[in-house]
């Protein structure tokens, strides 16, 4: 079985298939799905944030980063961030 989910955005968008053919299929159908549900509530669909400043790790790293922060229940840039406050705090302390 496979398991896929939408990240980068608010909204709640995850789908599973046997085969990557369903896995592609059932995402589509929750994309139009979840676009149809926007438009009956009258809301905007959120959009993933792309930033113009990537990030670039080891691919090795980058994988285990982002296994750690979908665990941790995060996006990878909020589980980045939350290291960022005691490495700031070295450097001025440097």
């Amino acid at each position: 079985m496979f398991h896929g989910k939408v990240l980068g955005i608010s909204d709640l968008i995850s789908y599973e298939g046997d085969s990557v053919q369903a896995l592609t299929a059932e995402f589509r159908e929750f994309i139009d799905e979840y676009f149809l549900f926007c438009e009956e509530n009258g809301r905007e669909p959120d959009e993933p944030f792309v930033s113009p400043y990537p990030l670039r790790l080891q691919p090795d790293l980058r994988r285990r980063a982002e296994v750690a922060a979908y665990d941790a229940g995060l996006s990878l840039s909020d589980y980045v961030a939350q290291f960022l406050p005691s490495y700031d705090s070295q450097l001025k302390a440097s």
